[in-house]
């Protein structure tokens, strides 16, 4: 269970006798990706394809975007004149909010058509102090140290050797951004029930992995809690192409799957659009290197 909305948390939140690092793995094990064979070629197609309309896409708030940045001020793990690392970075959303306080910014992505829509976002904003640097995470190899190295909800930070590579890019501070409420259930999971009889979650994704492997290497490490309001309205045709997109990264995709996929967004829509509003709890993980 997460702590209270909004609070700060320091010290230990671990239990003893619990293996963190063991139950992380096992965790991650819940999401598709981790328990299925996909290869590096479909992962990147998919991404490409989501570049076009992401933040519509993930019901992104960038008013809570925001909110993270400044408290990552407050905290002083970010400061005026920083170089920052963002680490799947996609189409520049914290990148771009970043920028406004740093001195200079690299946005780290494996999509060539993520890194394109954050070049045309920084022009159009006449943002200049943006670096768009193409690699996998796994194969990054920096040229320096960044004062920040910052993740948000990417897949391949998502273990403890990505901990341990975030904090060796890092001069000063990391932060490591996903969600606190990795139990609860999503419409994708449910899908992939439907289409396979797989039970799949989120969990691997939760926070309180990451906080508890940090603590346990005696890291002062800490942890605050945001409120999201996720509001996604899409036309369900599109829904029904991104599905499809996202299934074939795991299989083929034959008449009878398209029409569950059809029906599944179609008992989630109203004429023709479908619509998700929920409420998530998302945690900003933070610390400073040894």
């Amino acid at each position: 269970m997460p702590p209270a909305k909004g609070g700060t948390f320091f010290g230990v939140l671990n239990m003893r006798g619990i293996d963190w690092e063991k139950e992380w793995a096992i965790a991650r094990l819940k999401l598709p990706h981790n328990a299925q064979k996909i290869n590096d070629e479909r992962w990147e197609r998919y991404w490409d394809n989501a570049s076009g309309d992401y933040r519509r896409q993930t019901g992104i708030n960038i008013g809570l975007c925001k909110d993270i940045i400044r408290y990552l001020m407050h905290d002083e793990k970010l400061r005026r004149g920083d170089t920052v690392l963002d680490i799947g970075c996609g189409p520049g959303t914290y990148t771009l909010l970043f920028a406004e306080v740093a001195k200079m910014v690299s946005g780290l992505d494996m999509s060539a058509e993520m890194l394109d829509r954050l070049r045309l976002n920084a022009e159009q904003k006449g943002v200049t102090n943006i670096l768009a640097i193409r690699s996998k995470w796994a194969d990054y190899i920096p040229d320096e140290r960044y004062d920040l190295v910052f993740s948000a909800f990417c897949p391949g930070v998502n273990d403890p050797m990505a901990l341990q590579k975030m904090e060796k890019c890092s001069r000063r501070s990391c932060c490591y951004v996903s969600i606190g409420d990795g139990k609860s259930p999503q419409p994708l999971y449910q899908l992939w029930e439907k289409l396979t009889g797989d039970h799949f979650s989120n969990e691997g994704y939760d926070v309180i992995y990451p906080l508890n492997v940090l603590l346990e290497s005696n890291r002062n490490a800490n942890v605050r809690y945001f409120t999201a309001n996720i509001d996604v309205s899409m036309p369900s045709s599109k829904v029904v192409d991104n599905y499809i997109t996202y299934f074939g990264m795991f299989m083929d995709i034959d008449d009878k799957k398209k029409r569950i996929i059809n029906e599944f967004v179609s008992e989630r829509s109203e004429r023709d659009i479908y619509r998700i509003k929920s409420t998530r709890i998302i945690g900003i993980v933070s610390w400073n290197v040894l």
